[in-house]
This record gives structure tokens, sequence and C-alpha cells, in this order.
């Protein structure tokens, strides 16, 4: 057993040149508490954020695609990245689609699993003005 600062520290030196969302910290407490008393909880805030980094998949054609890209798209594409999706090539965390390339999602509707992911106005990830939309799921 080492004391709490000192774990801190060979944690934090053992993380280095990891990625960032691979860091996991577990504390394991021992607490003697007395009869009718009210258990130990509790929340610790962060210095940083500690979200992960969404791979985001936009199906768009044309200026649509190249704004997609300088959102920060993880990939883009339209009937190549759907072909993609239907051989199970593609991995990704959410899909994006622009409101003109919305009738090329008929052919994944049934693939198992899509509803998960699948594009919808009803979510909002089916718009006209895709980069505004990806920077903001991008920095949620």
């Amino acid at each position: 057993m080492l004391p709490l600062p000192l774990a801190l520290r060979y944690l934090r030196a053992a993380e280095v040149g990891w990625p960032e969302k691979s860091s996991t910290i577990e504390l394991h407490l021992r607490v003697k508490r007395e009869k009718r008393s009210i258990p130990l909880k509790g929340s610790v805030k962060l210095p940083l954020p500690a979200k992960p980094h969404l791979r985001i998949c936009a199906i768009a054609e044309g200026d649509a695609a190249d704004v997609a890209r300088k959102s920060g798209a993880t990939m883009v594409g339209s009937n190549d990245i759907i072909e993609k999706i239907l051989q199970g090539q593609v991995k990704f965390d959410i899909c994006i689609a622009h409101i003109d390339s919305f009738p090329l999602l008929e052919k994944i509707a049934k693939v198992p699993g899509a509803k998960r992911w699948m594009p919808s106005a009803k979510k909002g990830t089916v718009c006209s003005e895709i980069g505004d939309v990806i920077n903001m799921t991008a920095n949620r």
C-alpha cells in the first residue's frame, strides 16, 4: 500500500506517452464507519474535462464534404463510405449527413445496429449546415 500522494505521482509518471483517454485512476479506500453513520459518497472535480475523442463520419458531397473535412470529421464521403459501412469496414462513434445526401442513407437503413448511429433529422444529425453540427458535436 502506498500513500495517496505517492501513488498519484507514480500514476502521472507512468501515463507519459499514452493517449489521454486511456488513463484510469481507481482508488480502494478502507474506511471504518461507526454504526448508523452516513455512507461515504463523493466526487472529484478534475482540472481538465475528460472527454473522449469522437470518430465522426460525415456523409456529404461536393462543397459540403470540404466543409466537413475542415470542421474535423474523421471520415468524409458519400457512396464510398456507405459501401464500406455495408461491408463493416468503417468504425465511428457518430454519423452526420448533409440534407442533400440523405437519400443515399436508404441503402444502410436495414444494416443490423444501424438504428443506434443512423443519422436522423430528429436527432439533429441530418442538416444543411454540416460544419456547424460537426463543430458542436466535437466540442460538446
